[in-house]
């Protein structure tokens, strides 16, 4: 189920479905959403958000005060909907389109002080449909919230991107494998030290999804699977991630080493996958 609208006068678009999927888009970001060439990303420091200034469409604007911006917005539009989980910008993109720079940020979604972990899917070109994939790998569910910034003081886009999931909790853990083994056996086996820079280290819940026979058919039938639907589940574990950094040219491509934080189960992607 699921309801667009278009407002002319105002120039606006937006769209809800069934599973909590939210999108709203101003006249503005409707113009500069799609495309531009990555400046820089920034992530927040010890001193707070770096006070580096880019032009946007109706005068200067700080990565500083664009962050106050979207933090307000998502504490104040947003949050009402996922009362569950807290919300924090992990990171904040500068793109420039022509004469015109943005800002994107990814908003990171936390259950209990632990960030969700987003999952990526990379859809072929001859794809028709986006949310159906006869490949059940391809299942997704991208946690995040995406905040896009062409104006100061005005939020372009939001989008939470797949929608809205509820927690429910199954079991405590008493330890988990600690940050300091991870960090040995990673640089043994990847020689993080000499090849690699680390970007970011954080505990995170992992969002896996729960296959059903039915899904099971429709994948070997060749029908594809429905991954943008109501009531569909999911599994949680909690892993470490280590980011490994890319240059500003492939800030959309990311780089990650994920180590399951109970059975050290360790799954990698070196070569670069789309962020979301």
């Amino acid at each position: 189920i699921s309801y667009d609208f278009t407002d002319e006068n105002a120039g606006a678009y937006g769209a809800v479905t069934d599973t909590g999927f939210i999108t709203l888009i101003s006249k503005n970001g409707m113009e500069e959403t799609f495309g531009g060439e990555p400046v820089r990303l920034y992530r927040k420091g010890r001193n707070g958000w770096s006070n580096d200034s880019y032009p946007l469409t109706d005068g200067e604007c700080t990565v500083s005060h664009a962050a106050e911006v979207i933090q307000n917005a998502i504490d104040e539009y947003y949050k009402q909907y996922e009362p569950l989980y807290s919300f924090k910008i992990s990171e904040i993109a500068v793109r420039k389109k022509g004469d015109k720079n943005g800002f994107r940020a990814v908003v990171e979604k936390s259950y209990k002080g632990v960030p969700l972990w987003s999952t990526f899917s990379i859809v072929d070109d001859d794809t028709d449909n986006m949310w159906t994939i006869g490949y059940l790998p391809y299942l997704h569910y991208t946690s995040d919230v995406t905040v896009c910034m062409y104006q100061t003081d005005t939020i372009d886009v939001i989008s939470n991107h797949t929608g809205m999931i509820v927690p429910d909790e199954e079991k405590q853990l008493s330890e988990i494998i600690s940050l300091e083994s991870v960090l040995k056996y990673c640089s043994k086996q990847f020689n993080l030290h000499d090849d690699m820079e680390i970007e970011n280290i954080s505990l995170k819940y992992t969002i896996d999804p729960v296959y059903t026979d039915d899904d099971t058919a429709a994948a070997t039938s060749g029908n594809g699977v429905d991954t943008h639907c109501a009531n569909r589940r999911y599994r949680s574990r909690p892993v470490w991630e280590i980011d490994i950094a890319n240059p500003v040219e492939t800030q959309d491509i990311r780089k990650y080493i994920m180590i399951d934080a109970v059975t050290g189960e360790c799954e990698f992607d070196l070569d670069g996958i789309i962020r979301m």
